[in-house]
């Protein structure tokens, strides 16, 4: 008997990043005017924020990376990333590809 292979939702970093909706946040706050990396898209890259401390809100349920990447998560910036939250140590990063994979669970 055969095992069939589930496709994985993947993504380039670039798209990534060009869907992101963090900055539109009432949580987002952009620690690069606190003298640190500017973060974004902390469900698939950044994770836990640094600077991010009070939740104002979530519009993480209208991002299309949420939908794309099949994410259940919310309050990535400041719960971590769905891999975090998860403690799921499956993830996949394929750095030399800059591609994020969400495993199928």
């Amino acid at each position: 008997m055969s095992k069939q292979k589930i496709a994985k939702p993947e993504m380039s970093k670039e798209e990534l990043l060009n869907l992101c909706i963090c900055e539109g946040c009432p949580t987002y706050v952009d620690c690069s005017k606190q003298g640190a990396t500017k973060e974004k898209a902390f469900c698939m890259i950044f994770g836990k924020s640094k600077c991010i401390t009070k939740e104002k809100g979530c519009i993480c349920g209208a991002c299309p990376v949420k939908a794309k990447m099949n994410l259940k998560n919310f309050y990535f910036c400041t719960k971590g990333s769905e891999d975090q939250q998860n403690n799921n140590f499956f993830f996949i990063l394929l750095q030399s590809k800059h591609h994020y994979v969400q495993p199928q669970l």
